[in-house]
């Protein structure tokens, strides 16, 4: 896995990690991309290629965090968590990755 460490992606992580409700769930954030394009539905990879896999957040730890509050303040709600971009990467050019 290619390690991200150009300012751009370690910024928006530092975002993402203090505006969490709880912190210490960030390291479940940072994955691969294999890893973070796994699909629970159909239980498989998405994502395969090994020789461009790089380190991506992926935001299913962020949603379900900003769910749970959600249902604790409306107890009605049916809805499920709300739907996000599955995951993200910023190259050293600024240039964003929304990974679906």
């Amino acid at each position: 896995m290619k390690k991200m460490t150009n300012d751009y992606f370690l910024k928006f992580c530092d975002i993402v990690e203090r505006s969490m409700p709880n912190p210490s769930q960030f390291d479940n954030c940072r994955k691969d991309m294999i890893d973070a394009s796994f699909d629970d539905r159909n239980e498989v990879f998405v994502y395969t290629d090994t020789s461009h896999n790089m380190e991506v957040l992926k935001l299913d730890e962020y949603t379900k965090e900003f769910e749970k509050r959600r249902r604790n303040e409306i107890p009605n709600l049916k809805e499920h968590q709300p739907s996000a971009v599955d995951a993200v990467c910023v190259s050293k050019d600024n240039e964003w990755f929304l990974i679906e």
